[in-house]
């Protein structure tokens, strides 16, 4: 017999043994042998079975203690998992407050939308891009106008998106500043990407002035709507 499948005999025995203790406490064994004519062997066995009894005592002392350490070092575990979990979710609406939730309720043009936030609605102005302007009173549409606020609203109408604030918190006309997310694709970026928004830099507002940059490279490059040769 293999020496693995000896120890792993002995284990099951132990276990079995730790477990008859563990719920009975072995009453069904004698407190004490009484063997008629043969007291050495009486007395030899009585104190087997006192030590033995001990050495359980001391078995199920050790795996309480045992199951004690497991459970301080779960608890450990999950905190530990907790905190990575909280390092490697940073952009969580629980952990950081620049970003939240919000269903478009109207989109107003090629860049400003009128979202609701926890049952309050707001005007919102896309951050760091310059859309064409629509008709009204005093002036025509300009060039694309109508194409960006349609690609707009195909990009967002009736959607649940996400918003994320840079520096300033409104601008001049009390319009919510933010970069706004659809899944993973910053709105933004995409209407400038697809050429229908130029790139603008308003300052302070500047974190990803750098990608619309990008975009609006790529769309003119590729003659894209605004930077189309029917200009």
């Amino acid at each position: 017999m293999k020496l693995s499948t000896i120890f792993k005999f002995l284990i099951i025995i132990a276990i079995l043994i730790f477990v008859l203790y563990y719920f009975t406490g072995f009453e069904f064994l004698p407190s004490k042998f009484n063997l008629s004519g043969f007291d050495f062997l009486t007395n030899k066995l009585n104190e087997l079975l006192t030590n033995f009894k001990k050495e359980l005592s001391r078995i199920k002392e050790l795996m309480t203690g045992l199951v004690e350490t497991l459970k301080q070092e779960l608890f450990g575990i999950k905190k530990l998992y907790d905190l990575v979990k909280d390092i490697i979710t940073p952009h969580s609406e629980e952990s950081n407050s620049d970003f939240i939730s919000a269903r478009i309720l109207r989109v107003i043009d090629g860049d400003s939308i009128v979202v609701e936030i926890k049952g309050k609605s707001y005007e919102v102005r896309y951050i760091g891009i310059d859309a064409p302007e629509i008709s009204d009173l005093d002036k025509p549409a300009e060039f694309m106008a109508e194409e960006a606020l349609e690609k707009n609203k195909e990009l967002v109408s009736g959607k649940i998106v996400k918003l994320e604030k840079d520096v300033s918190e409104t601008d001049k006309y009390d319009r919510l500043l933010r970069y706004v997310y659809m899944e993973d694709v910053m709105i933004n970026a995409e209407l400038v990407r697809l050429g229908y928004a130029y790139a603008k830099s308003y300052p302070p507002d500047v974190k990803y002035d750098d990608l619309l940059l990008k975009c609006q490279r790529e769309a003119k490059e590729n003659k894209l709507g605004l930077w189309s040769q029917n200009q």
